[in-house]
């Protein structure tokens, strides 16, 4: 069928919007869509009226959200975390040649046009989460991030459209994207997708939603969080990975309800939020008891604070501080890490254990670094060097290996 609508008062600059309520078919089934709109660029026998421009694609780092509960596994050191011999490089493609990257040294993206390595995170990540990840991708060029089962997330640039799907281990294209959300080669998407127990709840493109609900292959592995060397050229940057957790209730003393001894310039209170200290200085919480412990705690920092959890003679870094100093998670003097993993005035969680094989430290379920230095003074304490740092909660308990 065909309906001729007249619209009055049309002019070119315009944006056309129309909306059709309770039209249905012969058998009642309703319109797909009642309401659509029309840029009016040119009016018959008139003058164009630009109504979109060009601009300058927003920068890899302007995108806004919530960042309490991710990791970023890649933030200021990509290799550390990772293996495979991907270059870094510019976020920018070839003037005389869109079908790849300029070759020119940078800190924009990880790329694979000079490898069929994959580039493989080297811990343990878990099958219900979150992963997000900037792209690029030049033109007719492509990526893959693999996924439980051997299956993989494939995006392609076909000179100006995209196609996303999910395929197996052989190829075999399992989902495809109901929507094109691709807005070309060389400009920065975001892909994200989150998985229940190794299977694929959804997958978006820019925040908008592409694929949902695709069962995944089984013989699911630790290590299926990479990015296909095999499957390119494309680039990629700021990889994070966001763990489901469950929010049981944490066991063990709390050592937030005792006195609290400080020295220095230390400002420390209880409120509504926990402990908050602001300034420099030390305060001790509570004593080890037993060979083995678990120390679990709530923690957020602002920005250019420095500051150390101080548990059994083992100093653990909470706060990012000052580049290059160690970064959040690092066992000082023992394992030191570049990569920042959290950005400051967003709450994580913090586990740190001293078993029978050492001292282990994980952020928001992630074990981020071991070591195995000897036990110390018998204490808990928090040593902070400057800025602000919000400990929300704090429980220690003891367990068996």
């Amino acid at each position: 069928r065909l309906l001729h609508v007249e619209m009055p008062e049309l002019s070119a600059g315009r944006v056309v919007r129309l909306k059709l309520s309770g039209f249905v078919d012969t058998s009642g089934r309703p319109l797909r869509t009642e309401e659509v709109a029309y840029t009016v660029n040119r009016m018959p026998g008139g003058l164009t009226r630009a109504v979109s421009r060009e601009v300058t694609p927003p920068a890899i780092d302007a995108r806004q959200d919530d960042a309490s509960g991710w990791l970023r596994l890649t933030w200021g050191e990509p290799q550390e975390l990772w293996s495979g011999d991907w270059r870094l490089g510019k976020d920018k493609l070839d003037p005389a040649d869109r079908t790849r990257f300029t070759l020119a040294t940078g800190n924009d993206a990880l790329i694979n046009d000079q490898t069929k390595e994959d580039y493989v995170f080297r811990g343990a990540a878990p099958t219900t989460a979150r992963v997000s990840a900037a792209i690029m991708l030049p033109k007719s060029g492509a990526i893959a991030i693999g996924l439980p089962g051997q299956a993989a997330l494939v995006v392609r640039d076909h000179a100006g459209s995209g196609t996303v799907e999910v395929i197996d281990a052989d190829g075999l294209v399992l989902a495809t994207a109901s929507d094109d959300a691709w807005r070309g080669a060389g400009q920065w998407h975001w892909i994200e997708f989150a998985m229940d127990d190794g299977q694929l709840v959804e997958v978006l493109l820019d925040d908008m939603r592409v694929i949902e609900g695709v069962e995944l292959p089984a013989g699911q592995s630790g290590d299926w969080l990479r990015v296909l060397g095999r499957v390119g050229p494309g680039g990629v940057a700021d990889i994070r990975l966001k763990p489901t957790q469950d929010d049981a209730v944490v066991s063990g003393e709390s050592l937030l309800r005792g006195a609290l001894t400080t020295r220095g310039d230390l400002g420390a209170g209880l409120g509504s939020e926990g402990l908050s200290l602001r300034g420099s200085g030390w305060v001790h919480l509570g004593g080890i008891r037993g060979r083995t412990w678990r120390l679990r705690a709530k923690v957020r920092f602002g920005a250019g604070s420095s500051a150390s959890l101080e548990v059994d003679g083992v100093s653990i870094a909470i706060a990012e501080g000052r580049s290059p100093a160690p970064s959040t998670g690092s066992i000082l003097g023992h394992r030191p890490l570049a990569v920042r993993l959290i950005p400051d005035g967003t709450w994580y969680d913090l586990e740190v254990s001293r078993g029978e094989r050492g001292v282990s430290v994980a952020i928001n379920g992630i074990v981020v670094a071991t070591a195995n230095p000897p036990s110390g003074q018998e204490g808990v304490a928090i040593s902070l060097q400057e800025g602000a740092v919000d400990i929300g909660s704090l429980f220690l308990d003891s367990f068996d290996e």
